[in-house]
């Protein structure tokens, strides 16, 4: 158990400070007083907090599964982007549409899978341009993208 030792001046050994208005609504205090033993217990509010973010992410870590699994499928051949931002995501779906592995690219790029797996880490952040159309050619990937002008008085 942890006990307040702080406003009493108990610095006892192990004790660790508590401050109400940060832990109080964690934490059950026995007793009803902030200077009673505290429980490690926590608030029904908190449980259901985190029961909803496993839950959260459980529903996208399925999503993500059902897209990778819906790539290696080989039924998706095309694939959208909304900008060049999109591009390194892209270069990953055709891939593993693919169904190459980081070593397979890497050795038609004539470098080693594990810089392969850096740059899509880093979503490409470090591949020169002439690389990531490497990369794209390597795949056989082909781009037909309309370039606009948001605003034709922008500079």
């Amino acid at each position: 158990m942890y006990s307040r030792s702080e406003a009493s001046g108990d610095h006892q050994r192990g004790a660790i400070p508590f401050d109400q208005s940060v832990f109080g609504p964690l934490l059950r205090v026995r007793g009803g007083q902030p200077g009673n033993q505290l429980t490690q217990e926590p608030t029904s509010r908190l449980i259901r907090l985190e029961l909803d973010a496993v839950r959260a992410q459980a529903e996208d870590l399925r999503g993500e599964v059902a897209e990778y699994e819906r790539l290696r499928s080989g039924s998706v051949s095309t694939f959208e982007a909304a900008s060049l931002a999109d591009l390194p995501t892209l270069l990953v779906k055709a891939r593993i549409a693919r169904g190459w592995s980081h070593r397979r690219l890497g050795e038609a790029l004539g470098v080693a899978e594990q810089q392969v797996q850096r740059y899509e880490s880093s979503g490409y952040r470090s591949a020169s341009l002439a690389r990531i159309c490497d990369v794209a050619t390597a795949l056989g990937v082909t781009m037909t993208e309309r370039a606009e002008l948001r605003d034709p008085n922008a500079a």
